[in-house]
């Protein structure tokens, strides 16, 4: 949370190795942020319409607020948009009482849009050359068990094997953006070349969901990108 003239923006980039995962929870504890300084306003403005800046525009709509989120790129063409987005959260460095907060509030939330219409689905998980999830969120996984040898192809001595949920984000993040218009929600295509057009806002009260974009805009040299290689099987 920070204060800037008249505004007051909170800084949500999500969490860093889980961030369509852990998106929910990082959403809670910004509006939390938010709402510390009393009740929350009856209007915002959310910077960024990736997975983190849709999640919280939703989350603030949902307490009552009338949001406008400003965003350079919208569904397909934002980062979230090729994440492999599978829930596991085990990049994520920071293992404190705020994730562990982030995660079971995060897995509860997509846990209620599993189907085809959220592109939310429980699939299978196997560890090779390891034993299954032994860690705090152990009970958010299912069938989490280490395999016998005959049962699995895989040519290692230990293998384990849990459940979890997929998120598919084509389908998720359009489902995302569609309920927040649907809600109300006003969409305008705007990047912003420095924080003075930010602070020339009407709305007081500012979300920061701009991901990798606040390095730039808002000065974060310790944000720091990180790539990752999916490989698709037919």
């Amino acid at each position: 949370r920070e204060v800037l003239g008249d505004k007051t923006l909170v800084h949500n980039y999500g969490h860093g190795g889980g961030g369509v995962s852990l998106s929910w929870g990082s959403a809670m504890l910004a509006v939390e942020e938010l709402a510390a300084g009393g009740s929350l306003p009856a209007r915002a403005a959310v910077l960024g319409a990736g997975v983190i800046g849709l999640s919280t525009a939703r989350l603030l709509q949902q307490r009552g607020v009338s949001v406008t989120i400003y965003a350079k790129a919208l569904p397909p063409d934002t980062t979230s948009n090729v994440a492999a987005a599978q829930w596991n959260p085990f990049l994520v460095s920071a293992r404190d009482d705020f994730f562990e907060r982030a995660a079971r509030h995060s897995h509860a939330a997509f846990a209620k849009l599993v189907g085809a219409e959220y592109g939310v689905h429980w699939r299978p998980n196997y560890v090779i050359g390891g034993g299954a999830r032994g860690d705090s969120l152990r009970d958010l996984f299912r069938d989490v068990r280490d395999l016998e040898p005959d049962e699995h192809p895989f040519p290692a001595e230990h293998v384990g094997r849990f459940t979890t949920l997929m998120i598919e984000t084509p389908v998720y993040l359009a489902a995302l953006l569609r309920d927040f218009r649907q809600a109300g929600g006003r969409v305008e295509a705007r990047a912003f070349g420095d924080i003075g057009q930010v602070l020339d806002l009407q709305d007081t009260v500012v979300m920061n969901c701009t991901g990798l974009g606040a390095r730039g805009l808002f000065g974060d040299a310790d944000l720091v990108p990180v790539k990752g290689q999916l490989a698709v099987l037919k």
